[in-house]
């Protein structure tokens, strides 16, 4: 089972607010643009940002119960210092809220990053349930989703090489931890990417040391 780097205490005390502007680049490579983008204001991520929530994009529209069970899984609480353990009252839920807009359908994660004003006042770090994330809901057996940083600014980019628009992808029961050290600043995006698995590309957790 792997772990995450994180102070509970802070998380929990916290609950995963997320702050504003502060973020860090990954190291996955952002999948191809689908061509697909539009003039719509992204005002619902705005809100998001703004709240402290990270929203958790429904790209996909095939399926409204396998988008569900991706919703069900994201949100799900877990116990920090001991995801094994049998769900408390006491458990982390990840700060996440649902976005269902037909204006984000079909699109890819660089699609996102591409429409998303880097002027903006506030950013923050979106999830994606794209087919894929449908498919495997469908399908019940492990979920994932993508993990997109919308963080960076050019500043940010040029001085410690940061890269705008990253992006890994990672199982559902890891987010709950990952949403938690990246609300504190406690560990940064690329952090994340670099710990994909080498074999399918998935955040996994951390290997025990």
């Amino acid at each position: 089972m792997g772990w995450t780097k994180i102070n509970v205490f802070l998380a929990v005390a916290l609950g995963g607010v997320l702050l504003s502007g502060c973020g860090d680049a990954g190291t996955a490579e952002v999948p191809a643009s689908s061509g697909k983008t539009g003039a719509e204001p992204m005002s619902v991520l705005v809100e998001a940002f703004g709240s402290g929530a990270t929203p958790l994009v429904r790209v996909d529209f095939a399926d409204d119960s396998a988008w569900q069970k991706v919703i069900d899984e994201v949100i799900r609480p877990v116990n920090l210092e001991d995801p094994e353990a049998e769900p408390t009252e006491d458990d982390y839920q990840p700060h996440v809220e649902q976005v269902a807009d037909r204006h984000f359908d079909g699109l890819a994660p660089a699609d996102i990053a591409a429409e998303w004003d880097r002027a903006q006042d506030v950013a923050g770090y979106a999830l994606i349930a794209d087919a894929r994330s449908m498919a495997e809901a469908a399908a019940g057996g492990e979920i994932t989703v993508v993990y997109l940083d919308l963080t960076p600014t050019p500043e940010l980019e040029a001085e410690f090489g940061w890269k705008y628009g990253r992006s890994f992808r990672t199982l559902t029961s890891e987010i709950a931890s990952i949403e938690a050290n990246l609300s504190i600043s406690n560990m940064d995006f690329d952090e994340f990417a670099d710990g994909v698995d080498p074999h399918d590309a998935v955040f996994r957790g951390f290997a025990e040391e």
